[in-house]
């Protein structure tokens, strides 16, 4: 599979700290993001929102320091 090259991508990152019903757990720090082109962008009917028709995803997750 050969894919072209992108002059351009956008990118959306998302990060936060996750809470546990354990009261006794550390709080997690998790991210997650999508790379995609502008042209990958489609509209749906009116009122709706878009959607991608192709896009790379990514997230991970690790054990915060409780702050």
């Amino acid at each position: 599979m050969s894919i072209p090259e992108a002059n351009k991508l956008i990118i959306n990152i998302e990060g936060g700290h996750i809470n546990t019903t354990d009261k006794n757990a550390r709080i997690m720090e998790g991210m997650t993001s999508v790379i995609y082109q502008q042209e990958a962008i489609e509209s749906n009917d009116k009122n709706t929102r878009n959607y991608l028709t192709s896009k790379h995803c990514a997230a991970s997750v690790q054990e915060g320091d409780g702050q």
